[in-house]
């Protein structure tokens, strides 16, 4: 039981990572302290299970993402979105707008 939590929490940690490595390290939509947050650590198996439930959907969401469709904002804000998503912020803030979103 322990060894597959222990092995689940490298995975999340491995999926996030691989998410976050998509974005270019030249990318200037993003703060320094953005790309170098860490995740707060698991406390118990039902945070577990939801945090692997939601990187699992952000995952695929990413998958079906085509950013040669996507304008130079929209990637802006794609790129703040999945910086948010990988570091289990509900919000961020609209980097055109101020808005929290």
């Amino acid at each position: 039981m322990l060894s597959r939590k222990i092995s689940s929490c490298f995975q999340i940690r491995r999926i996030s990572k691989s998410i976050a490595n998509q974005t270019s390290s030249n990318d200037k939509s993003l703060s320094d302290t953005e790309k170098v947050r860490k995740l707060p650590p698991v406390t118990d198996k039902a945070q577990l299970q939801m945090r692997e439930e939601f990187f699992r959907r952000e995952q695929e969401w990413e998958s079906r993402v085509d950013l040669t469709k996507l304008s130079e904002n929209d990637k802006v804000i794609h790129q703040k979105h999945k910086f948010a998503a990988m570091s289990l912020h509900l919000s961020y803030e609209d980097p055109f707008t101020g808005l929290k979103v």
